[in-house]
């Protein structure tokens, strides 16, 4: 795939990453079926080639994929780890410095979704209020911004349903400017952690 002329490359870096959203919404609804997750093994397989077994196999070396070159397999590493391992409050840490550090604008996206889902249903106050400063911040990219006021719904634990579709919602025109604000003015911190 890195041998790719530049448009064909783009192409499918678009492709993966709506397949790759696509996967987190199905899963956020409960609604990934065992032969859906088969083609999203297959996603996994595009991204981190050879190296997906082991990443399957044992959490250790998914998490040293975190920081490894290739944006791919730093967006699989992410993936597997919240998918298959599920290690959501040794992720936390690193998902957060990936959201605002990585080089690649799909990495920080799919680190920010799953910096929500560490601390889904928590309505952590210093999560929130990150979250809510992407949304409000209008210099940043608009995929990312919609990824972080989804990320606010899952903090809240709030149902799939009640949380903007993607494709049926225009970012920023409908948000809920309110519901960002309350990140804000939460009166105490209930102390829960990434679960």
């Amino acid at each position: 795939m890195e041998n790719r002329p530049f448009g064909e490359t783009r192409k499918l870096e678009s492709a993966l990453a709506s397949l790759v959203k696509l996967k987190n919404r199905l899963d956020s609804e409960g609604r990934v079926e065992p032969d859906k997750l088969k083609s999203f093994m297959e996603i996994w397989k595009l991204l981190a080639g050879d190296q997906l077994d082991e990443m399957l196999a044992d959490a250790e070396k998914a998490k040293q994929n975190l920081k490894h070159p290739s944006w791919k397999m730093r967006l699989a590493a992410i993936s597997v780890l919240r998918e298959r391992w599920r290690q959501y409050n040794e992720l936390a840490l690193d998902v957060e410095r990936m959201a605002s550090e990585d080089g690649h604008p799909q990495v920080r996206e799919c680190a920010l979704f799953t910096l929500a889902c560490c601390f889904e249903g928590t309505n952590d106050r210093r999560i929130g209020k990150l979250l809510g400063g992407i949304v409000q911040n209008e210099k940043l990219p608009k995929a990312f911004r919609e990824t972080a006021y989804n990320g606010l719904f899952r903090l809240r634990g709030m149902a799939a349903l009640d949380s903007p579709m993607p494709g049926k919602f225009r970012f920023p025109e409908e948000v809920d400017w309110q519901f960002v604000e309350s990140f804000f003015r939460l009166e105490k911190d209930p102390g829960k952690t990434a679960i």
